[in-house]
C-alpha cells in the first residue's frame, strides 16, 4: 500500500457511506477480487491521520478481525466489509466512528477526533468457525483478547468486556490436545482475568467476582483472582471473606507484598465502617442533642451477608481448611486472628 495520498481532498469528492455525512470514501485502487460477508475474517492494512492537519497517527499496520464482532473501531470495520481484496480506500470519518468520545490517550488521540484513513483489504477468509481447528480457534481467541486489550487501553471498558467474552466463548469450542493443553490454560486464566478487571472497573462486582472464581477453577493459587476477589469483598464491606482470601494467598507466599499491602487497607476498611456503625447507633438511639439535625445521606447499607462468602468458600475451601490451623508468627498472625 503506497503513502497517504493528501489531505487537499475533501468530502464532496467521496462517497457518503452512511448518507449521513459521518464516514466518506473513495477508491483509489479498485479491483474485482472477493469481498467479506458478514461473519467472516478480514485482514487489512490501514494507516491513521489526524483529518485536520494530516499529522500521522499511528503508521501501515496490519489488522485481522471479523467483521460484525466490533474488534476495530466502526469506520474500518464498516469500510473493510465494502471493499473486495486488492482494494485501496481513501477514508474520512468522525470521531465518533473511531476512537469516539474517550479518544486514545496512547496514541495522543483527543477525544471526538475526526480521522484519515488509508485502507487496503489483503484477504479474506469466508470458512465459518465451525470448520476451524483448535489451532485455529486459539488464534482467533487470541485476536479477541488483543481487541479487548486495545480497548481497555483506550478506557473503552464495555468494548473489552465483550472482546473477552467472545474470546472465551471461542474457547468452549476448543477440543482438548495435549500438546496445546498447556497453552489454552494459560490463554483462559489470561482471558478471565481480564475480564473480570473490566468487570470490576465497570462496577459489576458480582460478574467480576464470578470471572475470578472460574478463573481459581482453572488455577487455585493464581494471585491475581485471589487479590482481585480480595478487593471486590474489601469494597462490598464482606470483611471476614477478604480475610480468608488474604490469609490463603500469604500462607501460599508470606512475603507477598500485594497482599501485605491489603492487610493494612482492610484493617483501615474495618475500623472506619466500626466507627459508622457507633455514630449511626449514636443518632438513632436519641444521644444526640439535636435529633433535628440528623443527616440521613450519612445511612449506609450493612455489608452483604451469605451468598458471596459462600460463593467464595465453594472454590477455597478445599486449599483453606488445610492451612486455617497453621499459625502466623508475628505482627500478621495475631491480626489476622484477632
Amino acid at each position: 500500500m503506497g503513502g497517504y495520498m493528501g489531505s487537499e481532498a475533501n468530502d464532496s469528492e467521496f462517497e457518503d457511506v452512511l448518507g449521513s455525512g459521518g464516514i466518506h470514501r473513495k477508491i483509489l485502487v479498485p479491483s474485482e477480487g472477493i469481498a467479506a460477508d458478514f461473519g467472516e475474517r478480514v485482514t487489512v492494512r490501514f494507516s491513521e491521520y489526524r483529518k485536520n492537519d494530516n499529522s500521522i497517527i499511528s503508521a501501515p499496520q496490519e489488522r485481522t478481525f471479523r467483521i460484525g464482532d466490533g474488534e476495530v473501531y466502526p469506520a474500518l470495520e464498516l469500510i473493510a466489509k465494502l471493499m473486495r481484496i486488492g482494494e485501496i480506500d481513501d477514508v474520512h470519518c468522525d470521531g465518533r466512528f473511531a476512537y469516539g468520545d474517550k479518544g486514545w490517550e496512547d496514541g495522543n488521540v483527543e477525544p471526538n477526533t475526526p480521522l484519515r484513513l488509508s485502507i487496503e483489504l489483503l484477504c479474506v477468509d469466508k470458512r465459518p468457525i465451525s470448520e476451524m481447528n483448535s489451532t485455529e480457534l486459539m488464534e482467533e481467541a487470541m485476536k479477541k483478547k488483543e481487541s479487548g486489550n486495545r480497548y481497555h487501553n483506550q478506557k473503552k471498558y464495555e468494548h473489552a468486556e465483550k472482546m473477552y467474552k467472545r474470546a472465551l466463548k471461542l474457547m468452549e469450542s476448543w477440543e482438548n490436545t495435549e500438546k496445546e493443553e498447556k497453552a489454552c490454560k494459560k490463554l483462559l486464566i489470561a482471558l478471565g482475568n481480564n475480564l473480570g478487571n473490566v468487570q470490576h472497573k465497570l462496577g459489576n462486582g458480582k460478574e467480576a467476582r464470578k470471572s475470578c472464581m472460574e478463573v481459581l477453577e482453572v488455577d487455585p493459587e493464581n494471585i491475581k483472582a485471589m487479590h482481585r476477589l480480595a478487593q471486590i469483598a474489601i469494597s462490598e464491606s464482606e470483611f471476614d471473606e477478604a480475610r480468608i482470601i488474604i490469609k490463603k494467598a500469604l500462607l501460599s507466599d508470606p512475603t507477598n507484598r500485594i497482599f501485605r499491602d491489603l492487610v493494612n487497607v482492610l484493617a483501615e476498611k474495618k475500623k472506619k465502617y466500626k466507627e459508622m456503625e457507633k455514630s449511626l447507633y449514636k443518632k438513632w438511639s436519641g444521644d444526640d442533642k439535636n435529633e433535628a439535625d440528623l443527616d440521613t445521606t450519612e445511612v449506609v447499607d450493612a455489608p452483604p451477608h451469605s451468598s458471596n462468602t459462600l460463593m467464595i468458600f465453594t472454590t477455597l475451601i478445599t486449599c483453606v481448611l488445610a492451612v486455617l490451623m497453621t499459625q502466623f508468627s508475628g505482627e500478621i498472625t495475631s491480626w489476622l486472628n484477632g
